[in-house]
């Protein structure tokens, strides 16, 4: 299964804008989930308020946190973005 660099973009922007919302969920700050990832919070910031793009790499580093709490998980499946296709792709079924 692959992913086109369309859709991995879509799915970049879709969690860039649920950030607030995801971090909320867990009762995180911008600095508390910059710690957490070893970046700024400058770089939440940006990418919270679309100034900066979300590469693909943090994509995945921000769905490994979120996937590993029920309440945020839930949440990545109502907004599309932990898809049955996204999952298969991770684990490299065909």
């Amino acid at each position: 299964m692959n992913l086109s660099t369309d859709k991995r973009e879509q799915l970049c922007q879709t969690m860039a804008g649920c950030l607030p919302m995801l971090r909320a969920r867990l009762g995180l700050s911008q600095e508390d989930l910059a710690q957490r990832l070893d970046i700024t919070r400058q770089t939440i910031s940006a990418f919270e308020s679309s100034q900066r793009k979300l590469p693909w790499s943090m994509f995945l580093a921000f769905l490994m946190l979120f996937t590993g709490h029920p309440a945020t998980k839930k949440l990545l499946e109502a907004m599309e973005i932990y898809t049955e296709a996204l999952e298969k792709f991770l684990t490299m079924e065909e």
